[in-house]
């Protein structure tokens, strides 16, 4: 790797095959929407910031070899001339060379509270809003995003309820 004009490149030779590593290294979770070329790696449509990404909990990495054929299959990412490129081959050439992530932080989410038994002055009040608080957060650790495994995708949406904060991404380009 090298800096030039404040951005990081990679020098690839034709047909070597690559990776990219994504690191958080927040306490929070946050969405990484990854492309290559112009093409989100998960979906293969052209990249968007509304398109899908991989969740990535706090201090987690993961490690995308190729794009997603399915939840088993990759087909790898390699370096290769500009015609011979899967976004050129499917005329989407605008962006080829191009490595971008656009990052989103999870928003926090209100803890649920039972108001009927507080009112009452209930002693078991704090013990049930806890437990409802454990209940909660084992639903959340219960999804199927695991820290490192590939091809396990949230889809980002522009309505509130997809969890992340919209807007609050910066986008961070590499040229092969």
């Amino acid at each position: 790797m090298y800096w030039h004009d404040g951005e990081r490149h990679v020098a690839g030779e034709p047909g070597r095959e690559y990776e990219i590593r994504l690191r958080n290294q927040g306490g929070g979770r946050v969405l990484a929407v990854t492309s290559v070329d112009g093409v989100n790696v998960i979906t293969g449509r052209t990249a968007s910031t509304l398109s899908s990404g991989y969740v990535l909990d706090p201090w987690n990495t993961v490690e995308i070899d190729g794009w997603r054929k399915s939840m088993d299959e990759v087909a790898a990412f390699y370096f290769t001339a500009l015609p011979d490129s899967y976004a050129a081959r499917t005329g989407r050439p605008d962006n080829v060379g191009v490595i971008g992530v656009a990052l989103f932080r999870e928003q926090a989410r209100p803890m649920p509270v039972d108001e009927e038994p507080m009112a009452r002055g209930d002693a078991a009040a704090p013990a049930s809003a806890a437990a409802e608080a454990d209940s909660s957060s084992a639903k959340v650790r219960g999804t199927p995003v695991r820290h490192g495994s590939r091809g396990l995708a949230a889809r980002h949406r522009s309505r509130p309820s997809h969890g992340f904060r919209r807007g609050l991404y910066r986008v961070r380009t590499c040229e092969r």
